[in-house]
């Protein structure tokens, strides 16, 4: 209910309790949606080292975003599209000038 707040630009700090399994799965959930909600916003998730499984699989699933889709989560959506046009843009400009074998 608090996203988007009226700033342009912010920070988030998720802190859950995680004293259930479920919390994991809730946690990438409410991401999720709060990306969608503000694109702009910045989200820092707090999570435990602790052995359980439910840690495991919630941070293999967020180191398993390769390092392009982790920067485009950074820019936003908008600018995630203007980034892909001109990286498109340089890769036929690139292939074009590349010399024949």
């Amino acid at each position: 209910a608090l996203l988007p707040p009226p700033e342009r630009r912010g920070v988030v700090l998720i802190d859950p309790a995680y004293e259930s399994e479920r919390e994991f799965g809730a946690v990438l959930a409410l991401l999720a949606d709060a990306r969608e909600r503000w694109p702009g916003g910045v989200y820092a998730i707090w999570y435990p080292l602790v052995p359980k499984p439910g840690a495991a699989r919630f941070v293999a699933r967020l180191e398993a975003l390769s390092a392009g889709q982790k920067a485009m989560l950074r820019l936003g959506p908008d600018n995630a599209q203007r980034v892909k046009a001109k990286l498109r843009a340089l890769r036929a400009e690139i292939t074009a000038s590349a010399p024949k074998p």
